[in-house]
C-alpha cells in the first residue's frame, strides 16, 4: 500500500504522520524540538535539527511499504546558512529569539523602507537582522551563500532540492514582497543574495533529488545518512 507522510517543523515539536490515499492516518510520531535555551537567548544546532527530523520521519515510515511522498511545512523566520550547501556555518536562532541588527537595517533604508519592501514590521523577528547578528556571533557565517528557513532545510535533509518557496521567502526580510524578487538592500548590506530559486509551495522538488518519491519507505530510511 502506497503511502503519504505530512511532517510539521514547529517551534515546540516536530511532528510526522503517515496517510494513506485515502487520508486515513496510519502513524504518528514526534519529539519536541530541540532549542537550546541559555541566558542570551534560543537557538538549536542544525545537527539536533537534522536528528530529530530523521528520526520522526523513520518513525512514521516504519513497516510501510511504500511513500509516495512527503510533504513539509514549519516555522519560516527561523533558517540555518550555509556556504556550500551542506556545511551549517552556525546556529538556528529562534524565530522568537531576541537578538539581531536591527540598527543595521534602521541607518541603511529606515524602518519604513524596510518595512514597504518586504512586508515585516522593523524588529528582531525576521530573518535579516538575526542573520546580521549571526555574523558578529559567529563571523564564519559571514561566507554564507544561502540562507534556508527551517522547512526548506527539513526537504534538503530528506533529499529534496528546494529553492526558496515564497510564502516562507517572504518571512525572511531578503524577499521583496511586490516583485517575488531578492530584496536589493538586503543584498548590499550581506553582500550576497541568499535566497534560492523563487518558487510556489505545493511544487514538486524531486526531480533532482535521486529520485525520492518512487523510493520506498526503506529506501528512505536506508539513504537518511547520506542525504
Amino acid at each position: 500500500m502506497t503511502h503519504l507522510i505530512g511532517l510539521d517543523v514547529g517551534t515546540t515539536r516536530i511532528k510526522a504522520v503517515a496517510f494513506d490515499l485515502d487520508g486515513a492516518s496510519h502513524a504518528t510520531a514526534e519529539r519536541p524540538t530541540p532549542w537550546q535555551r541559555s541566558q542570551d537567548g534560543v537557538e538549536m544546532a542544525a545537527s539536533d535539527l537534522a536528528q530529530a527530523v530523521r528520526t520522526v520521519v523513520a518513525q512514521a515510515c516504519s513497516g510501510l511499504e511504500r511513500v509516495a511522498g512527503i510533504g513539509v511545512t514549519g516555522m519560516g523566520e527561523s533558517g540555518v546558512l550555509t556556504a556550500d550547501g551542506h556545511t551549517p556555518l552556525a546556529p538556528i536562532r529562534a524565530w522568537h529569539d531576541g537578538r539581531g541588527d536591527v540598527e543595521a537595517i534602521r541607518a541603511a533604508v529606515g524602518a519604513d523602507g524596510f518595512e514597504r519592501s518586504t512586508g515585516m514590521r522593523l524588529d528582531a523577528q525576521p530573518s535579516l537582522p538575526k542573520i546580521l547578528r549571526l555574523r558578529t556571533d559567529y563571523p564564519g557565517s559571514s561566507a554564507a551563500t544561502r540562507f534556508w528557513s527551517v522547512p526548506e532545510w527539513a526537504v534538503r535533509l530528506l533529499g529534496g532540492a528546494p529553492g526558496s518557496e515564497l510564502s516562507l521567502a517572504s518571512r525572511t526580510g531578503l524577499l521583496d514582497v511586490a516583485t517575488a524578487a531578492p530584496w536589493t538592500p538586503a543584498m548590499d548590506l550581506l553582500g550576497a543574495d541568499l535566497l534560492g530559486e523563487p518558487e510556489a509551495a505545493g511544487r514538486d522538488l524531486v526531480e533532482h533529488a535521486h529520485g525520492w518519491p518512487s523510493w520506498g519507505c526503506r529506501a528512505i530510511l536506508d539513504r537518511r545518512a547520506s542525504v
